[in-house]
């Protein structure tokens, strides 16, 4: 057992003569360590000198000076000499040390050794969750002089990604524009966006002039980024000139990046701190609620509570606000804070209502049982209600007959007093072609359980119904998902459209409504009647979000195929029966992209070669029917021409 050579100072240190570093110099820059979730708030790690051939000691501090782990033997009592710690530790920037036994830690980068300090080969690893990353350092300690030289200490810098100690600046804006500078600094800084909730990097920007101008700080070292901004949550870094941005709220700096006074702004809020040297990173978080431009103001005063005259809906007699198809609302809720919208409905209309919100809201449509009787007890449900969580677009799809209806927004437990958001009712998205193929399943009845045996009924409940269309068509459709009590599970509208195909062909299926959808398609041929047991079995799929268009490309040969259509996600929240979409089914004419992704590039290539190798129809590129070393050349005149 080793004896140590001068005191324990860990909790006397003032009583330790050592060296205090504003920095410590760097021996190697070890960059930023690489978390596999980059929303998670720590990182473990491992940092040994296992392979060197002496008696090692090792140390890890904060960017502050803070001391945060030390290790002398790996194992206790001498038996192993070299230095071994496993921590955990939050996001921020760090300095491990490695020297010598004999050693003392403390506060201020305090690592200080003595004449008689040990020195050797160093072989050191850094090793990140189990292995997903590792750092070697080789390097060499040398020993103390026995007479007026102490031991040698050396100095590694790393970072851990993620959001540092931060300041939350609330909402900077309202229509989305945002504008960011650091104008009032007093040295050479950098700037960088992210989204809070995934870690995707927006953008960055180094000096103002690189951002197109516009700031008061063009032509200067200073940062300045304008952007349009989704309703979010975001983050920025502030740092010196010699940082290097990435994925995971990763700013990268070094030992020598600018260091000094910052002051700027995030949309007119203020943002001030020192920028310490060692390549501190300072952040701050603030939201952005995009409310549409020319929205109707909602005309009551913030957090007014029940009872004061109005929008107070069912709670005040006849006391509502008005709302139009086609409108939108900037109003704000709370806890205490209900707002309720009359909407007279004067010929079937198909709608979708959504809100975005700065916390989490309650809302939906309710209707008069006795219409033009006032009072809550006269409003019964009619659609039901969503939560909406902060910052979270929510919304519902539906058809409304005639009548006048009532919209309710309001905050739940979970809300905030005051809190903005912008509730939209408009008319569907996307309207029906001319001419397109119009599904023949009723209106509001088109879930499989009304209608066992009927139209479009899937296989829940014996044979299936499909309707058979043509490849080429367009068809317009409707779907819905609801919740079924004698079940108690989440039921919903599937359509099967069946369609022919004379000889192999690619198809390409395109859908959009304004609930999310997903597609799934046969692969082999159906027979004749009784092809439940294909369906059930599954085939290639797509989904699409709301508003937006999905595609499923799939390669199929001559017979009967099938597509099945349905609300996605397959639950009873937000999707009302009724809800309208449009499929359409065509062959795919971009023959050089073999492996069906929607993009022309070298890696069709290899896809063509398996195809040849497979005598897939996918290999035909000259359109003759058959898979011969000509399409090879067709394929290159194709590639040439790409997607149209």
């Amino acid at each position: 057992m080793k004896a140590p050579r001068k005191p324990v100072c860990m909790l006397t240190l003032a009583l330790c003569a050592g060296t205090t570093y504003a920095q410590p110099a760097v021996e190697q820059e070890l960059g930023m360590l690489t978390k596999s979730d980059p929303l998670a708030a720590d990182l473990a790690f491992t940092f040994d000198t296992l392979g060197s051939d002496f008696d090692t000691e090792i140390a890890i501090w904060q960017l502050n000076g803070n001391l945060g782990a030390q290790n002398d033997d790996v194992v206790p009592g001498g038996t192993v000499l070299q230095s071994s710690l496993g921590v955990l530790f939050p996001p921020g920037v760090y300095y491990a040390s490695v020297s010598g036994y004999d050693t003392v830690f403390g506060n201020n980068f305090q690592a200080d050794t003595d004449v008689f300090s040990e020195g050797g080969n160093v072989t050191a690893t850094l090793n990140v969750e189990s292995g997903s990353q590792v750092i070697d350092i080789d390097t060499t300690i040398q020993a103390g002089d026995f007479g007026a030289t102490p031991g040698e200490v050396k100095f590694y810098r790393f970072q851990i990604p993620g959001l540092f100690e931060h300041q939350d600046l609330g909402t900077v804006s309202y229509d989305g524009f945002v504008e960011i500078d650091t104008c009032g600094s007093d040295f050479d800084t950098e700037i960088g966006v992210w989204n809070l909730d995934t870690g995707e990097l927006i953008d960055f920007n180094d000096d103002a002039s690189d951002n197109g101008g516009g700031s008061a700080c063009d032509g200067s070292l200073q940062s300045y980024l304008s952007m349009r901004l989704p309703t979010g949550r975001y983050a920025l870094s502030v740092s010196g000139f010699g940082t290097e941005f990435d994925e995971g709220f990763a700013a990268i700096t070094t030992n020598n990046s600018n260091s000094g006074s910052m002051t700027g702004s995030v949309n007119g809020v203020g943002i001030a701190d020192t920028v310490s040297a060692g390549g501190e990173v300072e952040w701050y978080t603030f939201d952005v609620l995009a409310l549409s431009a020319g929205a109707l103001a909602e005309g009551e005063a913030v957090c007014p509570g029940f009872g004061n005259g109005i929008n107070d809906g069912c709670f005040a007699g006849s006391n509502f606000g008005s709302l139009s198809i086609g409108q939108t609302i900037n109003g704000s809720s709370g806890t205490d804070d209900a707002d309720w919208y009359e909407v007279v409905i004067t010929e079937n209309t198909s709608y979708t209502l959504s809100i975005e919100s700065e916390s989490e809201v309650r809302f939906g449509f309710v209707i008069q049982t006795v219409p033009g009787m006032p009072g809550c007890a006269n409003l019964q449900p009619n659609i039901g209600g969503l939560d909406a969580q902060p910052f979270e677009r929510a919304s519902f799809s539906g058809t409304l007959n005639p009548g006048t209806y009532y919209i309710a927004v309001e905050g739940t437990d979970n809300s905030s007093c005051g809190s903005n958001y912008t509730l939209s009712f408009r008319p569907q998205i996307p309207s029906c072609p001319p001419g397109s193929y119009e599904e023949q399943e009723p209106v509001p009845f088109d879930n499989f359980i009304a209608l066992d045996g009927g139209t479009n009924d899937a296989c829940v409940f014996g044979s299936l119904s499909p309707e058979d269309v043509n490849l080429g068509d367009t068809i317009c459709g409707t779907t819905g998902t609801y919740f079924e009590d004698n079940f108690a599970a989440n039921f919903g509208d599937q359509d099967i459209y069946r369609f022919n195909i004379a000889q192999p062909t690619v198809v390409e299926f395109e859908f959009i409504s304004t609930t999310g959808l997903e597609a799934i398609a046969t692969t082999t041929p159906l027979p004749a009647t009784d092809f439940c047991s294909i369906l059930n079995a599954g085939g290639p799929g797509a989904s699409s979000s709301a508003g937006e268009y999905g595609s499923l490309r799939v390669a199929l040969p001559a017979g009967d195929h099938s597509v099945n259509l349905l609300a996605a996600p397959f639950a009873a929240d937000g999707t009302a029966s009724g809800t309208p979409y449009i499929l359409s089914i065509n062959e795919y004419d971009c023959p050089a992209d073999t492996n069906l992704d929607g993009q022309v590039t070298p890696t069709d290539f290899t896809a063509w070669v398996g195809a040849y190798n497979s005598g897939s129809i996918q290999c035909d590129q000259n359109g003759d029917g058959n898979c011969t070393p000509t399409d090879f050349s067709a394929w290159v005149g194709n590639y040439n021409n790409g997607c149209s």
